[in-house]
């Protein structure tokens, strides 16, 4: 038994951590083990030992970049029914979010991270433990939100990725992205092509560059190419 799993077992002990901590860890060795990419549980145990471990709401960087996005999301958007918001974390932007559209479904695949998202719930929010990749598409999205989340795909889920998106947007939906661009990663867990992906199935309507001192990052738009071909 490592030094690390010893001392998650000495929190649980003294009660400084909930015991499900000890099943998100066990459960995550367990997919790494098989090598299937699935990491809700390294996700779960961050956000039930750390809550806002990003800090989203409190980050000064991070209201900075809410208000861009959301500013961003204004002038592109064609339609303001519905928006879906894929991996809300703590909920911060989907409360800003519940303020602009009629509806707003936020998905994430921590259910610890919902827990806490719940604290922003206004009534016209929703939110379901799902990733992309699994969201039903019963509905369709005037604007779905993919705020630096997609790099936790993997390539060869571009294209039913891409599918998926195409089925829950709505005639004149669109797709709205937030990513780093301050180069590649090396670690492999994560995928940093989206946009060119996204850009080569739809069309891309605009994009805006923030060379935030702290972490550049990209604010695209995308929408289903109906142009002839």
């Amino acid at each position: 038994m490592t030094l690390r799993a010893l001392k998650l077992i000495a929190r649980v002990l003294s009660l400084k951590t909930p015991p499900r901590s000890l099943v998100y860890s066990a459960r995550n060795k367990i997919n790494l083990w098989l090598g299937n990419g699935d990491r809700r549980f390294e996700f779960e145990k961050r956000y039930l030992e750390h809550g806002d471990v990003w800090n989203y709401e409190t980050s000064d960087y991070e209201r900075d970049k809410y208000s861009r996005t959301l500013d961003f999301i204004r002038s592109a958007r064609r339609g303001n029914a519905s928006v879906l918001e894929v991996g809300c974390s703590v909920g911060v932007f989907t409360e800003l979010l519940a303020a602009e559209f009629e509806q707003v479904t936020a998905i994430d695949i921590s259910r610890e991270a919902l827990v806490l998202a719940a604290r922003h719930s206004r009534p016209n929010t929703r939110f379901m433990r799902s990733d992309i990749r699994q969201v039903p598409a019963t509905s369709r999205y005037d604007v779905i939100v993919c705020a630096e989340i997609l790099y936790y795909l993997p390539e060869e889920d571009v294209v039913p990725v891409m599918d998926k998106l195409a089925g829950l947007l709505s005639d004149r939906g669109i797709v709205v992205t937030v990513s780093g661009i301050a180069g590649s990663r090396s670690d492999a867990r994560y995928f940093d092509d989206w946009n060119d992906a996204l850009a080569e199935r739809f069309e891309r309507l605009a994009v805006v560059d923030v060379d935030h001192p702290s972490r550049p990052y990209r604010i695209a738009a995308f929408a289903i190419d109906r142009a002839p071909h």
